[in-house]
Formats: structure tokens, C-alpha cells, sequence
């Protein structure tokens, strides 16, 4: 009787090409379930490299969250015609909502959205209507084609310009973001945009993207791994501060095994000079609930 083949979690990170930390990841998000030696190392089957790989094609290329993946594996191995969404992809429909009423307040049509970020129209619809998930990078290029924050999507009035936030008083946006909470540090418009960022062992931005401004990353606790336009690389630890300007291509991970927390500051021209059609939008959001 012939035993299959087995491979490392090392072995298998580099076959899938992600970090052996986003292995630990997913499988504790139940979407992989290595076998064990009676040591307890983690190894995987070639039929399960083939499955990573799929995987990683749904979160990196189709932008999809962890409930959306689940969703699409559903589908894939019981051949559901139209499934009832779970809880979390709920509040996905009203993140849609949103996004759709501030591409709708641009005039831009999905076919011209895909052209300035590179996400498919399908993609694009169904993160509209609530059906799939998306990933922090895929969001963030969509807040900067409609001239936005993330600030911007919250369920809470993010006009009222305070100039104390107290811990209990952040506005948070977690929901649809993969080991990743953001919690605000400003209230309002402003031309500099602070967040606290806590990342879970293997999180990441799932793809790289940019603009114009500056950034400046700061780590409190943990380590973070940054990759500038491809071709700069920096390790960042505790009290280690990174400072780049933001048409670079970046992209980030948390390759450690324990979390991660950042202050990021982001200086950008979509900030300073969109200030009033970003209030604007929000807004189009509240004329839109008092006619519903």
C-alpha cells in the first residue's frame, strides 16, 4: 500500500507562495485541516497544496474575505444553486450599499471602475450586492477612486469634528477584513488620516496598492513585514518607524506568530483636497435613509 506524499508546512508555504503564518491562519479559521505527526508538525498532501492554491487564488486575485471563501467552497463542493449567505456576509450587503451610492455619486459605471483599479466588473457587482467579500487592498482602491475613507463607511456620524478621541470613542471597521481591526484616531475631515492597526498572526493586505501623499508607519508592539514597489524590503519591529511616500507600491504582512499593533498616519492628497466631497458623500448617505 502505497503512503501519499507529504509535504512541510515550510515546503508547502513556498509551493503556495504565502507565509507559513498565514497557513497557521487559515487552518484557524477551519479552511484547512493538515494532518499531524505525533510530534504535532503540520504536513500536507499534494491534494491539499492543490487546495491552498485555490484558496489563495480566492483571496489574493478574487479579493474575497474569510466568509466568502467558505461561501464559494460551499458552492463548489455541493453544487448549492443560490445558499442562504451566513450572518457575516449580512453585513456585507449594507458596505455594498454604501460603496454602490458613492460610485453612483462619482458617475462612474462599474466598467469604468474596473478600469481604474483592475477588479473585475463581477467582482465589483456582487461586493455591491452583499454576495462576496473583499480584501483590505481591493477596498482601499475603491475608497480612493470615490474619493473617500474608510471613515466614510462607518454606521456611526463621522462629520462631528472632535479634537479629543477617547479610547471607548474610536470608530472601528473590522467587519469585513480578514484578521485585521482598524480602529479611527480622528473624527471629521481632515488632511491627515491616524488609525491604529491591530493585526492577527498572518494578516496582510492581500496585495499591494497606492497613491499620492505620504505615510508614516509606526509599530507599538509586534512586527510587521513591508514590501515598497516590489523591490525594497523592511522588517519592522517594536518601536521601528517607516516613512514612505505613497505612490509606492506597498503592500504588508504579519509573518509572526503573535499580533501586531500600528499607529498609521496617512498624508495624502485625497485627503487634503477632497475634504469637502468626502462630508458630501456622507451627506448623499443620510438624504438616501431619510427616503427609504
Amino acid at each position: 500500500m502505497s503512503v501519499p506524499f507529504r509535504n512541510t508546512i515550510g515546503e508547502t508555504a513556498r509551493l503556495v507562495g504565502v507565509s507559513t503564518a498565514t497557513l497557521r491562519l487559515w487552518e484557524k479559521e477551519g479552511l484547512i485541516q493538515p494532518t499531524r505527526t505525533e510530534s504535532g508538525h503540520r504536513l500536507f498532501s499534494n491534494e491539499e497544496v492543490t487546495h491552498l492554491r485555490r484558496l489563495q487564488y480566492l483571496r489574493n486575485i478574487q479579493g474575497l474575505n474569510f466568509a466568502a471563501i467558505r461561501l464559494e467552497l460551499s458552492q463548489e463542493a455541493h453544487s448549492l444553486p443560490e445558499p442562504t449567505p451566513p450572518p457575516s456576509l449580512n453585513e456585507g450587503r449594507e458596505l455594498g450599499r454604501k460603496l454602490r451610492i458613492f460610485r453612483n455619486r462619482q458617475k462612474l459605471t462599474l466598467k469604468q471602475i474596473h478600469k481604474q483599479t483592475g477588479l473585475s466588473v463581477s467582482f465589483i457587482s456582487a461586493v455591491e450586492r452583499g454576495t462576496t467579500g473583499i480584501s483590505l487592498t481591493s477596498l482601499l482602491k475603491l475608497t480612493l477612486v470615490y474619493k473617500i475613507h474608510l471613515e466614510d463607511l462607518y454606521e456611526k456620524d463621522s462629520t462631528s469634528n472632535r479634537k479629543l478621541v477617547r479610547t471607548l470613542e474610536r470608530q472601528v471597521f473590522d467587519h469585513s477584513l480578514a484578521g485585521v481591526r482598524i480602529e479611527q484616531l480622528t473624527h471629521g475631515p481632515a488632511i491627515m488620516e491616524a488609525q491604529y492597526f491591530v493585526l492577527e498572526p498572518g494578516a496582510s493586505s492581500e496585495g499591494a496598492y497606492f497613491h499620492e501623499g505620504e505615510e508614516l508607519v509606526f509599530v507599538t508592539s509586534g512586527s510587521v513585514d513591508f514590501y515598497l514597489d516590489e523591490n525594497e524590503y523592511y522588517h519592522l519591529e517594536e518601536g521601528d518607524c517607516l516613512y514612505f511616500p505613497s505612490n509606492q507600491s506597498h503592500r504588508w504582512e504579519n509573518t509572526s506568530s503573535t499580533r501586531t499593533y500600528l499607529l498609521w498616519v496617512d498624508a495624502s492628497t485625497v485627503s487634503a483636497g477632497n475634504i469637502r466631497r468626502s462630508t458630501s458623500g456622507i451627506d448623499a448617505l443620510r438624504d438616501t435613509k431619510r427616503r427609504r
